[in-house]
C-alpha cells in the first residue's frame, strides 16, 4: 500500500469514527437491537468509504494547479439530505443529553471536522464538504507564494491576494484585511513539525517539537490530574523520579503548569515556576482556541484571581498575550463573567478594547457567556465597546439572543435606544448592523427563535421593528445600509424564525415609512 493510499484510508477511518459518534443506530426492539447496530455501522462505513477521495495527488501532473486541499470528504451533504428526507428534522444528542437540530450540511460537517483533524488542516466549505490539506501540500502551497484565508477554504496569491480576497469575499475593512494578511504570512495554518517524521506518521501519531508524552504506565499517578487537583506532594515525588514538567504535555499540548493554573493552585504554580523552572509565559501548543493559551489565560478563564495576581505581579507575564485566534485573558474572564479577575486585569492596565481575529471583543465574549446586565454595564463604562460587530455580522444582541440571554438582550436594547437619543444632536452615526442580518441573513430575533427561545424572539422582533420605525421618524439623516434599502420580495410582519425572515420584517417597516 502506497503512502497516499494509507493516508486516504486514515481519513476514511476517522470519518467513520466521527459518523459513529454523531449518527446513532435506528430505533428497534431489544431483540433486534444488536442486528440493527451492526447493520447501521456497516452502512456508515460504506458511506465513509465512498465519500472520501483525492482531489489531487503528489504524483499528479497538475498537483500545484488543482484545488488547494488534496483530500475531500463529501459525507455531510449525503447523510444530511438522506436523513432529513426520511425524518423531516435531524437532531443530534450529545453525551451530556443536550439535543440540537442540524439545519444544514455545513453545520453537520463542522461537527465531523472537529473529530477528524488529527494533525491535518481540515476546513468546511459552504456546501458542507470537508476540505483536508496535508502537510506536504501546505508546504508546497506556501513555497509557491500562496497563503490560506483564515475565514474560508481558499488559498490566495501572496499578501496582496489575501488582502483583496478578505475585502471582496468577506467584507473585511481595508486595514483589518492588511493586518490579517501579514499575520497569516507569519503564522502557519497548521503546526509545521521540525522533525523527520513522515506526513503519514503525522496523520496517525502527531508530535510536537520539544514535547514528550508521559509514559504513564511507569508513573504511579497522572501528573496532569495531580496538577488539576493540587496534589503538590505527589507531583513533587514524580519530579524526583524523573518526570519533566517543563517539556511534557498532554494530548492537547498543555503542560502541568497550565493545569495547575486552571485548577487555581497557587502553591503548585510557585513550585513549578520557582523550583522546577517552568516558563510562566509558556504557550499551549494546540489548534483552534486552545492554541497559544498561557497560564494567565487558564487562570482568568477559571476565575482564579490570586493566580492571575501572582503571574502578573510576580512573574511579569504579558497581560496582552493572545491565543492562536487572538483572544486575551481579559476576554476569557469576561466570557465567564469573573468580575474579580476582570477588575484586576483592568486595574493592571490591560487593553479592554482588543479583539480577536474574528472581530470579537470582551463585550461580545461576555454576551455569549455567563455575563449579566451588570457585567455588560461595567464593560460599557470602562470603554469596552458594546456596539462592536464581528466578522460574521454579530453584535451583542445577536450573541445574547442566540443563547436565550433575556437579561443581556433587554439591557442592550435599552442601551441602543439610549444611544439613538444621544445621537439626535450629534455628528455620530449608528450601525444598524447591531439589529440587522448577519452573514447568514439572520437578525437577532431569527437567531433567538431558531434556538427555540420563542418569547424572547417575539420581544426582540418587536424592538427591531420599533427601532427602524423611530429611525424613520428622526429629522436627522442616518446612513442607511443597502440591505435595508432593498425592497422586500414580500411585505411581511410574520413572526417566523428563519434566515431572511427578520430582514424582510425590517425592510417592510422601512419601505412603508418611505412610500
Amino acid at each position: 500500500m502506497t503512502r497516499d493510499e494509507k493516508a486516504l484510508d486514515r481519513v476514511k477511518f476517522l470519518t467513520c469514527n466521527a459518523l459513529l459518534l454523531f449518527c446513532h443506530k435506528p430505533n428497534g426492539n431489544l431483540a433486534s437491537s444488536r442486528h440493527l447496530l451492526v447493520e447501521w455501522h456497516q452502512q456508515l462505513y460504506q458511506v465513509a468509504q465512498k465519500a472520501v477521495s483525492w482531489t489531487t495527488r503528489q504524483s499528479d501532473a497538475n498537483f500545484m494547479n488543482g484545488k488547494p486541499w488534496n483530500i475531500e470528504v463529501r459525507v455531510a451533504p449525503a447523510l444530511y439530505h438522506r436523513c432529513k428526507d426520511r425524518c423531516g428534522e435531524w437532531k443530534i444528542t450529545s453525551s451530556f443529553g443536550l439535543s440540537r437540530s442540524i439545519r444544514s450540511p455545513k453545520q453537520f460537517a463542522q461537527l465531523i471536522c472537529s473529530e477528524i483533524e488529527d494533525g491535518m488542516d481540515c476546513r468546511v466549505s459552504e456546501s458542507g464538504f470537508l476540505c483536508i490539506t496535508t502537510r506536504d501540500r501546505i508546504e508546497q502551497l506556501r513555497a509557491s507564494g500562496k497563503l490560506p484565508c483564515p475565514k474560508c477554504i481558499q488559498w490566495c496569491k501572496g499578501e496582496k491576494g489575501l488582502w483583496w480576497h478578505s475585502q471582496q469575499q468577506h467584507g473585511v475593512g481595508h486595514h483589518d484585511a492588511m493586518d490579517a494578511a501579514v499575520m497569516v504570512q507569519n503564522v502557519n495554518a497548521i503546526v509545521v513539525y521540525g522533525d523527520s517524521t513522515s506526513d503519514l506518521d503525522l496523520l496517525i501519531r502527531p508530535k510536537k517539537i520539544g514535547i514528550q508524552t508521559p509514559n504513564t504506565a511507569s508513573l504511579d499517578e497522572d501528573p496532569f490530574r495531580l496538577a488539576q487537583h493540587g496534589d503538590l506532594e505527589s507531583l513533587q515525588k514524580l519530579v524526583e523520579h524523573g518526570f519533566d514538567p517543563i517539556h511534557t504535555a498532554d494530548s492537547r499540548g498543555a503542560n502541568v503548569l497550565l493545569w495547575a493554573a486552571g485548577g487555581g493552585h497557587l502553591d503548585m504554580l510557585r513550585y513549578l515556576i520557582e523550583t522546577c523552572g517552568c516558563d510562566p509565559a509558556w504557550k499551549q501548543k494546540a489548534k483552534r482556541s486552545f492554541g497559544g493559551r498561557t497560564a494567565l489565560h487558564w487562570a482568568a478563564r477559571k476565575g482564579h484571581v490570586e493566580v492571575c495576581r501572582y503571574l502578573v505581579n510576580s512573574c511579569n507575564v504579558d497581560l496582552e498575550a493572545i491565543t492562536t485566534d487572538g483572544t486575551t485573558a481579559f476576554s476569557w474572564a469576561s466570557w465567564q463573567a469573573h468580575r474579580c479577575v476582570m477588575q484586576f486585569l483592568h486595574s493592571s492596565g490591560c487593553n479592554v478594547t482588543s479583539s480577536n481575529t474574528f472581530g470579537c471583543n470582551a463585550a461580545l465574549w461576555a454576551a455569549q457567556g455567563a455575563a449579566d446586565s451588570a457585567v455588560m454595564e461595567w464593560l460599557d463604562r470602562i470603554g469596552c465597546s458594546v456596539f462592536q460587530v464581528n466578522s460574521n455580522g454579530h453584535g451583542v444582541l445577536h450573541k445574547a439572543a442566540q443563547r436565550g440571554r433575556e437579561d443581556v438582550s433587554k439591557w442592550f436594547v435599552e442601551r441602543l435606544f439610549k444611544k439613538l437619543l444621544e445621537m439626535q444632536n450629534s455628528e455620530c452615526d449608528i450601525d444598524l448592523q447591531l439589529i440587522g442580518p448577519d452573514s447568514d441573513k439572520c437578525t437577532p430575533s431569527d437567531l433567538a427563535g431558531m434556538e427555540s427561545h420563542e418569547e424572547l424572539a417575539k420581544w426582540i422582533a418587536s424592538q427591531e421593528m420599533l427601532f427602524i420605525g423611530l429611525l424613520g421618524q428622526s429629522t436627522r439623516k442616518y446612513f442607511i445600509p443597502e440591505w435595508l434599502k432593498q425592497t422586500p420580495s414580500v411585505e411581511s410582519n410574520d413572526l417566523r424564525w428563519e434566515a431572511g425572515a427578520g430582514l424582510m420584517r425590517l425592510q417592510t417597516v422601512f419601505h412603508r415609512m418611505h412610500n
